[in-house]
């Protein structure tokens, strides 16, 4: 493993990688911590507890439409297949993407007022809910604007584009939501996205060769590439936002339940920070591994990606259980309660953060429909455990403990699969050249 790390040009590239994607992740998601902070500080437990309720609900849509098939415009500019093929692949990915967001949008416009009345039992937030839809649209085509840089490893244009989005988003945040509250907050996330789409289109359009190289009049559809990678890996990111926002739904059913989801979301939001640093990475890898998968420096290249994800995860996570209390206090006096969910949390955010790189492991191996099933498999396990768990614990308690058991269990699911994959991968190699 030394002598891999000393000698293999693969490690300068991705020591590159990783610093600049660390450096998009802590601005991002430093500053959508910091005005998780400020918003809980000005709309209150009650009123914030609606406004994460809401946010979820859209950014459920986001995660399965918007980064899925980032991920898989990342994927194809980096695999090693005709120019004219790779062009094809990429069009209809973005088109199929646009075309998702764009009927999800029009949807929830229509039954905004049923859907208020099911998620708040009122009418009177389907103003919000009309609102939230172009966060939707915006937001889904900035994430394939990101797979298109991040896919031609231009990590440093990503990192100045989301720094002067942070900036001019916490203006505008702590504006709307001091004289507008809940509406305000609304508001500024449909801006968010604005801003997003507005800036990495400039960039792109100025910094991606590949898009300055598309000839629109050659481009055709490519629907194959849709069944074989970018549904799965789009319905591998509904499953587990899905049973999250299923779980904000348990927790705001209870006793003063939106202020009970304020606290455990603001424990998430820590839990979030925490595994940032380990996702950036892992962003950093994939381009790499899907370059060297199927060689011998593969392996590894995993070997060495997994260790140090290990350690910075761990790390981060023992020095938040060590001062949660103080952590938490933070969002203010009130919100100290949930320290016992975010201590459990921090041990959730280690098997979490080596569950995001073995998923892109999986993906660099081509085996998107048995990472839709991992998914699934995590989606089901912690929405089942937190139901059983309420029987013994208050909500927050069984929720985070939850994440902790399902995290464990499709870890250990989820490494065994790749190590034989990675098995049967290197037998069929030797066996082609046994052939030969």
């Amino acid at each position: 493993m030394l002598k891999f790390i000393k000698t293999s040009p693969i490690v300068p590239l991705l020591i590159s990688n990783s610093f600049w994607s660390l450096l998009s992740s802590v601005v991002m998601r430093g500053h959508l911590f910091l005005i998780g902070i400020i918003l809980a500080r000005i709309l209150g437990a009650e009123l914030y507890g609606q406004f994460v309720f809401l946010r979820s609900t859209i950014q459920l849509l986001e995660t399965a439409v918007g980064i899925s098939f980032g991920l898989a415009i990342s994927r194809y500019i980096t695999t090693d297949i005709p120019k004219f093929k790779k062009n094809d692949v990429i069009f209809t990915n973005f088109l199929v993407s646009f075309l998702l967001s764009l009927i999800v949008s029009s949807c929830f416009y229509i039954f905004s007022e049923s859907i208020s009345a099911s998620l708040f039992s009122d009418v009177a937030h389907a103003h919000l809910i009309q609102l939230s839809v172009f966060y939707i649209l915006f937001s889904n085509m900035f994430h394939t604007l990101i797979g298109i840089l991040k896919g031609e490893q231009e990590f440093k244009v990503v990192f100045v584009g989301n720094a002067i989005v942070a900036v001019l988003n916490i203006l505008v945040t702590i504006s709307l939501a001091y004289y507008f509250s809940l509406k305000g907050a609304v508001i500024s996330l449909v801006i968010f996205s604005i801003m997003q789409l507005c800036i990495l289109l400039y960039f792109t359009c100025n910094f991606s060769s590949f898009l300055l190289a598309i000839n629109l009049k050659k481009l055709k559809l490519d629907l194959p590439s849709l069944k074989h990678f970018s549904f799965p890996l789009l319905l591998s990111g509904l499953a587990a936002p899905l049973a999250i926002w299923f779980l904000n739904v348990l927790i705001a059913g209870y006793n003063e339940g939106f202020k009970e989801l304020s606290y455990f979301n603001s424990a998430y939001q820590v839990f979030a920070i925490i595994i940032f640093i380990p996702i950036a990475l892992s962003d950093a890898m994939y381009p790499i591994l899907n370059k060297y998968v199927g060689t011998k420096k593969f392996v590894k290249l995993v070997t060495f990606c997994f260790l140090v994800v290990l350690g910075i995860s761990s790390f981060l996570s023992m020095l938040v259980f060590m001062f949660s209390e103080d952590i938490m206090g933070i969002y203010g006096s009130d919100f100290v309660v949930g320290s016992k969910y975010l201590e459990i949390l921090a041990v959730a955010a280690i098997f979490s953060s080596l569950l995001t790189f073995l998923g892109r492991v999986v993906i660099s191996l081509g085996a998107a429909w048995a990472n839709l099933t991992f998914n699934l498999f995590w989606g089901g396990l912690v929405v089942l455990l937190s139901c059983f768990l309420l029987k013994q614990y208050i909500v927050g308690v069984a929720v985070s403990l939850a994440f902790v058991i399902s995290y464990m269990l499709l870890f250990t699911v989820q490494l065994v699969y790749i190590i034989k994959l990675l098995n049967n991968n290197q037998r069929t190699t030797l066996t082609k050249r046994d052939v030969n």
